[in-house]
């Protein structure tokens, strides 16, 4: 995992803030798609980099779960909108009336435990 992976994880994580500091009304869905493909990208780039030193190692590893925690509320709000039968027009079948709020802490609280583990 090199230096190049955690820039690329630095950038997720600072992107995901600013994209969650926007509010969910207004964040758009290609901003879930670019962290996507920056985490994957970062991916990516730790896979064929060679044998970093311990520090880096470490340091990556916080910046990963940093941005698990930073970024996966933008995607998962933009998965969660994209799946929504009401907004695509679905004809028939009973939709949900409401949506559910206020999951913002416990997913946070997920993603935290789920990448920490």
């Amino acid at each position: 995992m090199g230096i190049a992976s955690l820039a690329v994880l630095a950038v997720v994580s600072a992107a995901g803030l600013l994209l969650t500091a926007r509010g969910e009304r207004f964040r758009p869905l290609w901003g879930a798609a670019i962290l996507a493909a920056l985490l994957a990208l970062s991916a990516v780039l730790g896979w064929v980099g060679d044998d970093a030193p311990e520090g880096v190692v470490e340091v990556a590893t916080a910046a990963a779960v940093l941005a698990a925690v930073l970024g996966g509320g933008p995607v998962a709000t933009a998965v969660l909108r994209a799946a929504d039968p009401a907004q695509v027009g679905v004809a028939g079948g009973p939709q949900d009336p409401t949506i559910l709020r206020g999951g913002a802490w416990i997913g946070v609280l997920e993603r935290a435990a789920i990448a920490g583990a």
